[in-house]
């Protein structure tokens, strides 16, 4: 039984590293066309930022992480309509260097 984890693991693994490399192509720039640029498009986006907006007028938070937010979209989102109040620390958590450089606005903390 230990070997045939230690192979479902092993494959599992391969599997990851895989997707990981094929995703790293299309970091940067080319992200905004990836699924027909679905994670940059503002009609799928705004059911999300609705229900983002509810949330923090329920309780209005001192950080917003966006886990994997890529380029900053959300945020910069969160940004441009104003839903924000008072000083709320932004952070864009991506693992992706290139995908974090479109970010230009400067309130957007990148990590």
């Amino acid at each position: 039984m230990e070997n045939k984890m230690g192979t479902e693991n092993e494959l599992a693994e391969e599997h990851c590293e895989d997707e990981v490399q094929k995703e790293q192509l299309v970091h940067g720039g080319k992200w905004q066309s990836v699924f027909g640029g679905y994670f940059s498009d503002l009609e799928m986006a705004t059911p999300f930022l609705s229900e983002i907006a509810a949330a923090l007028l329920s309780a209005p938070p001192q950080i917003i992480v966006d886990l994997g937010g890529g380029t900053g979209f959300i945020l910069e989102q969160l940004l441009a309509r104003n839903m924000l109040e008072g000083a709320v620390l932004l952070i864009n958590l991506d693992i992706s260097e290139e995908q974090q450089r479109g970010i230009e606005d400067a309130r957007i903390e990148k990590s």
